[in-house]
């Protein structure tokens, strides 16, 4: 296994999760950052797009890391990105738990006489 491949993976995986977890949750602070933005709705796109090219592009150098066989020289310590990663999916469960929690299951019924405006 080769410690700097798989450390840089998990690096792109992390990078792959903030990213999806920034559209996913703020897409209208993020469109307000990026300059080039044609609002909320292309920042989720393209969003969506790079943190999954991320996540993609960090799993199979990660797969690759760990296939390939043991490199001679110095330790390159895996704790921390692992770490760094599992935060982040954390907060990105956290996240969707406090999302889903947060929204009425069900609408209450309409008095009657009442009407729905579209």
């Amino acid at each position: 296994m080769r410690s700097r491949l798989v450390r840089k993976g998990f690096n792109l995986l992390t990078a792959g999760v903030v990213v999806t977890t920034l559209v996913t949750f703020y897409p209208v602070l993020v469109s307000d950052l990026v300059p080039f933005s044609a609002g909320p709705a292309s920042v989720i796109y393209f969003g969506f797009f790079w943190g999954s090219m991320l996540g993609g592009a960090g799993t199979i150098i990660t797969v690759f890391g760990m296939l390939r066989a043991e490199e001679r020289g110095r330790a390159v310590g895996l704790r921390a990105p692992v770490l760094v990663l599992m935060a982040t999916l954390l907060a990105f469960a956290i996240l969707v738990c406090l999302s889903l929690n947060g929204v009425p299951m069900k609408q209450p019924p309409l008095k009657p006489g009442e009407t729905i405006t579209i």
